[in-house]
């Protein structure tokens, strides 16, 4: 069931790979205009929004007042998203069959009243580190939930991680070495490192 968006809704949603904060301008037909944390208006489809916050925004205040409104919640939600161990809860929640979502697992993190900023920090950080928690294909978290990984699942996952970080490593040292050995102005006693 979708949720009805309407002007003044904050709401996050992808943009080249970067989940965005933003306030609905006006709706039409699926889609909405929206002003963003980076002072950019844009047009999204609905179903390119993750999330909706239960408390609007105010469209009688002025671009500015909204946008410092905007930077504000981003700011509160990084913050609150430091304190959110995906690790830890995911060690809590192991052994569950069933999904989870954002909102259900931000009363595991947080011992206060749990709000938006809440749950969008706890999505923010299961999105930043999928080794726990799977998700769908597109990269977003299912619609009905995040489940936890089987302990080999994210094993597996963290040794493929840790041999493609092995890999850009040696490539950019060979690139870096490749540089500057062709710079005529840089002496050239280094020799590559043996992998």
């Amino acid at each position: 069931m979708e949720r009805e968006i309407k002007p003044g809704a904050v709401v996050e949603f992808f943009d080249e790979k970067r989940l965005l904060c933003a306030v609905c301008l006006e709706v039409r037909d699926a889609r909405l205009q929206v002003l963003t944390e980076q002072n950019r208006q844009a047009n999204v489809a609905s179903k390119r929004i993750l999330r909706v916050d239960e408390r609007p925004l105010d469209l009688g205040q002025g671009r500015a007042e909204l946008l410092a409104a905007l930077q504000e919640k981003v700011a509160r939600r990084q913050d609150l998203m430091a304190r959110v161990s995906v690790e830890e809860l995911w060690d809590l929640l192991q052994e569950e069959e069933e999904g989870f979502d954002p909102g259900q697992l931000a009363e595991f993190c947080f011992s206060e009243e749990v709000t938006g900023d809440h749950t969008s920090a706890v999505l923010r950080a299961l999105l930043g580190d999928a080794l726990y928690f799977k998700s769908s294909s597109s990269g977003r978290p299912r619609r009905n939930g995040s489940w936890p990984r089987a302990a080999r699942g994210w094993q597996r996952s963290g040794a493929g991680r840790r041999c493609r970080h092995r890999r850009t490593e040696i490539a950019t040292s060979g690139w870096s070495w490749t540089y500057t050995s062709m710079d005529p102005r840089l002496p050239h006693t280094s020799r590559p490192r043996r992998f």
